[in-house]
């Protein structure tokens, strides 16, 4: 019994001095640790379970997932000093974990200067009309410009993206006159193009019927079965005028239908 009593003693003194001395380090996927040993950095631990002792050894979590770092509105000079308010939208990631560490004290702090600085290049190199016409680039180039820089620092850089582009008021106010006076250009061009064709049409129209006399009566008539309330005279070729017809509401005899008179006898 006092054998038993002190195996389980001797046990737990075991763990125990194993539990001080031993560190369990858990890196989670997608993550890397850095080991710093005595002050020095020792290497990186990839995802699983590590033991390194506790004594005089330090690990730091670093996360190497996609990151997205937004960039506030900043005032930026135009080539031709139009000042204009940019913001966007850069993502990056932790490409060597042990350079962005020990190089940089934030290295997402260097990130978000460096994507600044880009973009202040690219637009301070670019005039307004530029800047108009070529909005969806402009990402693209400070993309161009900032990768370099911060690829050194053991990040990669996977876009920049403008998100909003403001001017002051005076510009938005001429932006708009200007955009009001091309609708209302283009809209001036679609009603000429449309009388263009509605004359054209007319024209045609015209040409057919003057070739074509009977055209005319079936659309006369076409015209009036379609309305209600209307009355349509035609001529009859050898039929009676219009002077000799009978009012069939009155009963009247036509002028045609009347008896003749005798003229009295002119006198010897």
């Amino acid at each position: 019994m006092e054998l038993m009593h002190y195996i389980l003693l001797s046990a737990c003194a075991v763990v125990t001095l194993v539990w001080v001395m031993v560190r369990v380090i858990v890196v989670p996927e997608g993550w890397s640790a850095l080991e710093y040993r005595n002050g020095r950095y020792r290497g990186a631990l990839s995802a699983g379970l590590h033991l390194r002792p506790r004594v005089l050894t330090r690990v730091e979590l670093v996360d190497l997932r996609d990151r997205v770092l937004t960039l506030s509105g900043q005032e930026v000079l135009s080539a031709d000093n139009v000042g204009l308010r940019l913001s966007a939208v850069a993502t990056y990631c932790v490409a060597d974990a042990a350079r962005a560490i020990n190089t940089v004290q934030d290295y997402q702090t260097a990130v978000y200067a460096a994507a600044q600085l880009a973009i202040r290049a690219v637009v301070a190199g670019m005039k307004l009309d530029e800047l108009l016409t070529n909005r969806a680039g402009l990402g693209r180039l400070a993309f161009e410009a900032a990768r370099e820089p911060v690829g050194r620092l053991g990040l990669r850089l996977s876009s920049i993206e403008v998100r909003d582009m403001m001017f002051p008021g005076e510009f938005k106010r001429a932006f708009a006159e200007v955009v009001k006076a091309r609708q209302e250009g283009q809209a001036a061009i679609e009603r000429a193009r449309a009388e263009a064709a509605v004359l054209r049409s007319l024209s045609n129209t015209a040409r057919l019927l003057e070739g074509n006399p009977a055209l005319m009566n079936l659309r006369i008539l076409q015209s009036a079965g379609g309305s209600t309330g209307n009355t349509l005279v035609l001529g009859v070729p050898g039929g009676l005028t219009p002077l000799e017809r009978m009012d069939t509401t009155s009963g009247r005899p036509s002028r045609r239908d009347a008896p003749k008179q005798e003229e009295p006898d002119s006198p010897q």
